[in-house]
């Protein structure tokens, strides 16, 4: 009744931003992904009849208030998938800062989807998995998968799922991790979505979220990263003019922030394939070609403002841990 699961965070080129169903995280339209391998969460979970009630330990710190709420509901969804009345201990350990515009619940749920249905015994598909771990978290949907990965909107829970749309493998590119800063956000990704069709923006980057997908597609199925760094850059671009332009708004960049992505622009002036984006937060995703990243990483860091980084490549799904967190 005790098992371990190791899930990558992702990056998403088309976002989700915006429920068209928050509680089941129904979104409302296909986004488009990479998982990373560096990137990731481990989550130990153990039901047992011996345990008096749930035990939620995120990040060696005990879970309280919203954030436990929302574990509890989910570990109330793996019971009764597993037909189970037993509590359970939950432990998780990132090796990136969490609740910093990173998709920390991403891998998260992801590995609490994979580690919870081995621990009752259960087998379901991949695609099921991807819409067990939805429940959680939308984006964990993706992390169920390797590689280069698809969310199909679907528009319900059944059809909501996600799917590999290139392994791994299939194209050596580089996330360098700019982190700005690993405090907490003020304003939770799950208040931006409730918030998102205030925005006077709102529509504008949905329409264009619907185009963007065939163009990410293409770019990920012919290896362009001028197309999809394109893309890329236009979809955080959008997600933070609606973030900013909300009721409440909500502003994640920081000085740093900005330097970074003028940076980019800097360097593609220059000559040099480098893009980036980001995700509702204040840190940056930054691509570029294996070639071309120990340059650029060390140079990232000179940026004033800038912590450190995070190199990733593109990880594979989920696996088990070898080693339990308690």
């Amino acid at each position: 009744m005790k098992a371990t699961a190791l899930a990558g965070s992702n990056i998403a080129f088309v976002k989700y931003w915006g429920a068209l169903d928050p509680e089941a995280h129904l979104p409302l339209n296909n986004s488009i992904s990479l998982t990373l391998d560096q990137a990731n969460t481990l989550v130990t979970i153990e039901f047992s009849p011996h345990i008096g009630h749930d035990v939620v330990e995120l990040e060696g710190r005990m879970a309280e208030g919203r954030v436990r709420a929302r574990v509890v509901r989910f570990l109330d969804e793996l019971r009764r998938l597993g037909g189970s009345g037993d509590h359970a201990r939950v432990a998780s350990k990132s090796t990136f800062p969490v609740a910093t515009g990173l998709a920390s619940s991403a891998s998260l749920f992801a590995a609490m989807a994979v580690a919870g249905l081995a621990a009752l015994g259960l087998a379901p598909s991949e695609r099921e998995v991807t819409t067990i771990a939805r429940l959680g978290s939308g984006s964990a949907a993706r992390s169920v998968c390797g590689g280069w990965v698809e969310w199909v909107a679907g528009g319900r829970h059944e059809d909501s799922y996600a799917y590999t749309l290139r392994p791994a493998d299939w194209w050596p590119l580089r996330d360098i991790i700019v982190i700005v800063s690993e405090a907490p956000k003020e304003s939770p990704s799950l208040a931006g979505h409730a918030a998102a069709r205030s925005s006077p923006c709102f529509l504008g980057r949905l329409a264009r979220a619907h185009q963007h997908l065939a163009l990410v597609r293409t770019a990920v199925l012919t290896r362009d990263l001028e197309a999809l760094g394109t893309v890329g850059e236009e979809e955080a671009l959008l997600l933070h003019a609606v973030t900013m332009t909300a009721d409440p708004p909500a502003l994640y960049w920081l000085p740093a922030t900005v330097a970074v992505m003028r940076q980019v622009w800097q360097w593609r002036r220059e000559g040099l394939p480098v893009y980036f984006t980001l995700d509702a937060g204040a840190n940056v995703h930054v691509f570029t070609t294996p070639e071309h990243t120990p340059q650029i990483a060390t140079s990232l860091c000179a940026i004033e403002g800038v912590q450190r980084t995070l190199v990733c490549q593109p990880g594979g799904a989920p696996v088990p841990g070898d080693v339990h967190l308690f």
